[in-house]
Order: structure tokens, then C-alpha cells, then sequence
């Protein structure tokens, strides 16, 4: 009877074990499981992957604090990686920032393989005007790849806006953008990661392709720029550092490369 007392509670501490250890991360296809995005979101938990299938999605997501991955799935198998990014539309209707990533995400919240189009930005109040038309990054370090960001606008960040951010771009287009200041990207008080990216035919008043305030990207094997010369428009290697978010520098039209503020 010792002996059996002694192996009942090991054998009850294992079996506790075994069905409190950590849960296997979930699957969960849009719009098969979830009729929308955001729903599939919404009903992720961390480490879980949303995938979408092809299609044109009129929504606005965010990503709720969530370490999740919102990836595009062009063969409908969650264990191969196919995305299609030109046949997996985010449109955001002119009505906001098409994706929003406002709960101090880590890198662990990913946003894979999608077109980010027709967004219009957030209004913050800190810049009393719309900031992020396609992608908004405010406290939030997210991981964004192989994504086209194209055709949005907004006052700040036509593409991307980023606000003490360390958020990672890699693979991405960003393109055909229009903002006030920082057409492509407008980044403050941030340290990103831009990698093998384009930044190409955007537009602003100032700082076409990337506005640099208060911070120290990396930016490394991208292509910035390929549109012919004229005020305001993304060009190549054009990248606007300036101090005051309420003046932006400019010099007879062309860039003003000013020390970070």
C-alpha cells in the first residue's frame, strides 16, 4: 500500500501535466472558418495562423496586440507557403488605415502576402490630421513581408506611417502613395527595419519616398525610387530627415538633409 501511495500522486501530476501543457496553435481559414478577416483575428489567440484565401477583402483590420500571423494562402494548404499578394486584396474604402497595429505588437504579430490598397489614414490628434493610409504602426513593432502597400493616402505616411516603432519591412512594394509629408513611409522617434523592399512612385509636399524624423532606420538592399525629378515626388535615394513634425524642411525644392532632431 506504501508503494502505491507513493506512485498514485506521480502518476496524477503527470496526467495534470499532460492536459494543462501548452495548446497546439490553431488554423484558422478565412473566409471558410471566418467570414471576414477582422473575424478571423478576432478569433486567433497568440502563436495561431489566419489564413485567407484569394479574393478582394473591402475591410480594415487590426491586429488587437494579438502574435498573430494574417498570412494569404493561394493554394488553400496551410502546410505549404504560397502567398499571392496580388490576388489577396485588403481595400480599405477610402474609410481609414487599412491595417492598424495600435497594441504594442512585437514581431511576433506578422502580416504576410497581401495587397494593402485605397486606405486614408487614422486621424491622431497629435498631428490634428490623418496618419497611415494603408499601414499604421503607433507603438508597435509588428513584422510586415511581401506586401504591396499601394495607392493610399493620407497627411503623414501615405504607405506606412510608424511612430516609435521598430517595425520590420522586408519584401514589400511600397508605391503609388500620396501623403503631405512622407508619401512612401513618414517614420518618428522609430527604428525600423526596411530590407529588400521598393519605394517607388509616391507622392508628397515633401519627402516623396521616406521622412526620417527622429530616428535611425536600416534600410538595406531596397530600391528607392525610379520616377523622373520633380518637387515632391519619391526619387532615387530620396529620404527627408527634419525635426518639427509642424515644418518640414525643404531647400529650393529639392531634399534637406538636416541632423536628426
Amino acid at each position: 500500500m506504501k508503494t502505491i501511495n507513493r506512485i498514485a500522486p506521480v502518476i496524477l501530476i503527470q496526467i495534470f501535466l499532460l492536459y494543462t501543457g501548452p495548446a497546439l496553435a490553431a488554423t484558422i481559414h478565412v473566409p471558410t472558418d471566418q467570414p471576414t478577416i477582422q473575424a478571423g483575428i478576432n478569433a486567433a489567440v497568440g502563436g495561431d495562423l489566419v489564413l485567407v484565401a484569394p479574393g478582394t477583402y473591402e475591410e480594415r483590420i487590426r491586429f488587437l496586440g494579438k502574435a498573430v500571423t494574417v498570412r494569404s494562402d493561394a493554394d488553400g494548404l496551410s502546410d505549404t507557403y504560397d502567398i499571392d499578394p496580388e490576388a489577396t486584396v485588403m481595400q480599405g474604402g477610402a474609410m481609414g488605415s487599412v491595417v492598424t497595429f495600435w497594441n504594442r505588437e512585437t514581431e511576433a504579430s506578422v502580416l504576410d502576402g497581401f495587397t494593402v490598397t485605397n486606405g486614408s489614414g487614422t486621424f491622431l490628434s497629435e498631428w490634428d490630421a490623418p496618419c497611415g493610409g494603408g499601414v499604421l504602426c503607433y507603438f508597435a513593432s509588428p513584422t510586415i513581408r511581401n506586401c504591396k502597400i499601394a495607392a493610399n493616402n493620407a497627411d503623414w505616411g501615405g504607405g506606412l506611417f510608424c511612430k516609435l516603432s521598430s517595425a520590420s519591412i522586408v519584401d514589400c512594394e511600397i508605391a503609388s502613395n500620396n501623403a503631405q509629408w512622407g508619401g512612401g513611409v513618414y517614420s518618428e522617434q522609430s527604428v525600423l527595419r526596411i530590407e529588400l523592399s521598393t519605394i517607388m512612385a509616391n507622392t508628397a509636399e515633401g519627402g516623396g519616398g521616406v521622412v526620417i524624423n527622429e530616428g535611425f532606420p536600416t534600410i538595406t538592399g531596397c530600391t528607392i525610387g525610379v520616377v523622373p525629378t520633380r518637387v515632391g515626388v519619391n526619387r532615387p535615394a530620396e529620404a527627408y530627415r527634419r525635426r518639427s513634425p509642424r515644418r518640414p524642411h525643404t531647400r529650393g525644392g529639392e531634399p534637406y538633409y538636416s541632423s536628426p532632431g
